[in-house]
């Protein structure tokens, strides 16, 4: 890399983002972040924040930018304004339009992983996916992004294990960590430049995307099943959740596996074995007990739940077929990972 001072850019817009942002503060000289115009947070975009206040923190430049796709006339007009030699795009889950990658002299470095690595994941959701269908550990790597979903030259790859503890925030910010070591790493050794990255090869498979609507529990699954889909769906995400009498709906955040061997239980899956004086709630699954710790009551429903209450369970077999044939639907031409197919 040259002697002059490259201008780094990085576009982002969600928390993940901001985290890894700050863990390279220091490491990798920043010129300025972009980030998406304020708005109200919604679903449509989990964990979205202002990068504003960061930038400001961290005496950079804040580049505002309206439309997530990058579309517009004067997103382009402001962006091509920009004298960019490297563009660190991290927490924004849009494809980058080609103007913009051909506008960064040295390249636009972007991050991705799967349980099966970059090539066997490519897609949406990876992390989601990953703990949702028990993946005992995630490889997540830095590479140069070009027109294609995450299959530019790698340019270095790490991989950690999954806890029984873990959930979405914890898989993040393992993430996070292993990427901001491996982008300081590579400024360090000069190895950011597309000449050094390794291309990609063999059998590619892609992830699913996961809209708010298929985050409903099955209770029939097993209780570490059930956990698992709480622990994958957790904040930032809307939740995992139940629907209840009346329309409301029960959104589960934190829920682990009671492990009590020899302790039957003839209770219907989602039925309400106990609410502790904390207001926990124990709930019988398929097989086995689970504790839910945090959990919120939204819409209209009674603002308590009773012992013997029987919660209404989706079946996840079925949202797994749904999510199969949205997919196909869109992206024919996008084979599946053998995760999600062994799943439906």
């Amino acid at each position: 890399m040259s002697n002059d001072a490259p201008r780094v850019y990085v576009l982002s817009t969600i928390e993940a983002g901001a985290d890894l942002i700050q863990a390279l503060n220091g490491r990798v000289p920043l010129a300025g972040i972009i980030g998406l115009s304020e708005r109200p947070p919604s679903d449509a975009i989990s964990g979205y924040i202002s990068m504003r206040p960061l930038a400001e923190r961290l005496g950079v430049d804040f580049v505002v930018v309206d439309g997530y796709s990058l579309t517009g006339v004067e997103d382009r007009r402001r962006l091509e304004a920009l004298d960019i030699d490297l563009l660190l795009v991290c927490g924004w889950q849009r494809l980058v339009p080609e103007w913009l990658i051909r506008h960064c002299r040295v390249g636009t470095v972007g991050t991705h992983g799967s349980s099966a690595g970059i090539s066997g994941g490519r897609g949406r959701s990876p992390q989601n996916w990953a703990l949702m269908l028990g993946a005992a550990r995630f490889s997540i790597s830095i590479f140069f992004i070009d027109a294609g979903i995450d299959s530019g030259p790698v340019i270095a790859t790490r991989t950690f294990p999954y806890e029984p503890w873990d959930d979405i925030a914890s898989s993040y910010v393992k993430a996070t960590l292993l990427t901001a070591e491996m982008v300081a790493a590579a400024w360090a050794d000069g190895s950011l430049a597309v000449n050094r990255a390794i291309a990609q090869n063999g059998d590619t498979f892609f992830l699913p995307q996961r809209k708010p609507e298929d985050g409903g529990i099955d209770w029939s699954r097993s209780a570490t099943e059930v956990s698992r889909f709480i622990a994958a769906l957790s904040r930032p995400y809307p939740g995992a959740f139940t629907v209840l009498d009346g329309g409301g709906r029960l959104i589960i955040w934190r829920a682990r596996p009671l492990s009590l061997p020899g302790m039957a239980s003839d209770q219907a899956a989602g039925t309400v074995v106990m609410v502790t004086a904390a207001g926990k709630l124990v709930v019988a699954t398929g097989n086995g007990l689970v504790l839910v710790d945090e959990y919120e009551i939204l819409g209209h429903a009674p603002p308590t739940l009773s012992v013997g209450k029987v919660m209404r369970s989706e079946d996840f077999h079925e949202q797994m077929r749904s999510i199969i044939g949205r997919h196909r639907l869109r992206f024919p031409d996008q084979p599946l990972s053998s995760d999600i197919l062994d799943a439906q």
